[in-house]
């Protein structure tokens, strides 16, 4: 069965293959098959070993699985990575939510919020990373 892949553009300088296995593995999540998006997202990794965006896509598709510890263990390394990248660390709150580690999950929260803030305040005025009612 053929699958049809997002419109997403691969945000990150890489391999062709490393960007399809993202794309791939987020059609998979999307369509909740998160053991095939699992197995996307390691494949991904194996081409490119330092791709932040599928270790937190790998951590977030472990938190859906109930796979905790194994979430934690892929969103540390891309933190290790990147230790500016504003996704990895909410999905790292509900990791360590999960794990009863609150004060890390805190410590991460407040990771979370400071990135998000430094992120708006580099946008042009009137400008929000999220829909505001």
């Amino acid at each position: 069965m053929k699958m049809l892949l997002p419109s997403t553009q691969c945000n990150r300088a890489g391999t062709d293959k490393s960007c399809l296995l993202l794309c791939t593995g987020k059609a998979n999540e999307a369509l909740l098959r998160n053991n095939e998006a699992k197995a996307d997202f390691e494949k991904a990794i194996v081409f490119s070993p330092k791709y932040t965006d599928a270790y937190v896509r790998l951590g977030a598709v472990c938190n859906k699985l109930g796979q905790y510890k194994e979430a934690l263990v892929y969103l540390n390394h891309a933190t290790g990575i990147d230790k500016r990248n504003k996704t990895a660390y909410p999905e790292k709150v509900t990791t360590l939510l999960e794990l009863e580690k609150y004060d890390q999950a805190l410590k991460s929260s407040d990771t979370a919020l400071i990135l998000i803030k430094m992120t708006e305040d580099l946008l042009p005025a009137g400008t929000h990373l999220f829909k505001t009612e």
